[in-house]
């Protein structure tokens, strides 16, 4: 969230007519460096200090008080955690509000917000969906009429000129909706000589899945990088990207490896990769549980050299449409639409 929320401050701060305020609902420092023309404001108490309870008054007015002064033409919210209860700290403002959910259709945050979301999201202007099953299941939940689908900005990966290896790739966070685990298993089984599974990331499955990885017979053609700063560099090196997600908001490690050119199979999982991959055209997408036919599909993948580079130049073509400009301009003429009516 907070990476895309940087992208369009930056993006919209950029142009003269525009003034943009960031309010941020807690103090803590932000990892992305945000542009001298955002004017950023920050609480002045730390929620560490509060019960939940007395933290929540105290945000409702910080952001009433702070809505109030601005008298903003838009107002964009990032987060189901959040979304609804900013939209109650706007109410007889006479403010357009657009928020955005940022996770998987139908992810829970709770009893409580379950019950309250879709009924409050239907006072918003706008909502944003990521992909096109997100927006199916809002308007499902919530009735609205007005929903936007528009994916997340997949960042530039430096080019870097190195040998191609051969390497299956996976890079994502160690979770058990990630599958690394399952990953393991499929190169397993078709034991591919002279290749390698390399996986990025870390996580909470970590160690169980380097734990599996050494006790198969092919241990050594598994490789556990961690956390890397250069990952262009394993992007570039790789020749196909293995994805085995169930749960997705937005894939963006699929995004980037399909950016970077690469031969790119994964699950049909809810939600994303089919808003990315066209079967067949730029990537392979697999029913979600057909291992099988994914092993089948990713066997060819390593057998068929001129599939790997098709699939991949397609790729780069199909990630234009998830330019850093292109999905800014895609947001500011949504969140503005009012201001033409």
């Amino acid at each position: 969230m907070e990476r895309v929320m940087t992208i369009l401050a930056k993006y919209l701060s950029g142009k003269k007519e525009n003034k943009v305020v960031l309010i941020l609902l807690t103090n803590r420092k932000e990892f992305f460096k945000i542009p001298k023309e955002v004017k950023v404001i920050r609480t002045d108490f730390n929620h560490r200090n509060f019960n939940r309870l007395t933290f929540t008054i105290k945000i409702f007015k910080y952001l009433r008080r702070n809505f109030k002064t601005l008298c903003p033409d838009t107002i964009l919210s990032f987060g189901g955690k959040y979304n609804a209860f900013v939209i109650l700290a706007t109410i007889g403002l006479n403010t357009n509000i657009y928020i955005s959910e940022r996770s998987r259709p139908g992810i829970s945050y709770g009893k409580f917000l379950d019950i309250l979301n879709p009924i409050i999201y239907k006072k918003a202007t706008g909502i944003i969906a990521q992909t096109s099953r997100a927006k199916a299941f809002t308007q499902k939940q919530t009735g609205h009429n007005n929903i936007a689908i528009i994916g997340n900005p997949i960042k530039e990966i430096p080019k870097i000129n190195v040998e191609k290896e051969n390497i299956i790739l996976n890079v994502g966070r160690f979770i058990k909706s990630k599958q690394q685990n399952l990953l393991i298993d499929i190169f397993c089984e078709i034991a591919p000589k002279n290749w390698k599974l390399i996986f990025v990331g870390e996580g909470t499955e970590m160690n169980y899945c380097i734990k599996k990885a050494k006790n198969t017979e092919i241990s050594n053609q598994i490789v556990f990088t961690g956390n890397i700063s250069d990952i262009a560099r394993i992007y570039a090196k790789s020749e196909i990207f293995a994805f085995t997600s169930i749960s997705e908001g937005f894939p963006n490690a699929l995004g980037e490896a399909m950016k970077t050119g690469l031969a790119c199979i994964s699950f049909d999982c809810n939600a994303g990769p089919s808003d990315l991959i066209d079967d067949d055209l730029n990537g392979i997408l697999i029913g979600e549980g057909d291992y099988q036919l994914y092993i089948q599909k990713l066997k060819k993948l390593i057998e068929d050299t001129e599939l790997r580079k098709e699939l991949g130049r397609n790729a780069i073509k199909k990630m234009e449409e998830f330019g850093e400009e292109v999905i800014s301009q895609q947001f500011e003429t949504f969140i503005t639409s009012h201001l033409a009516n």
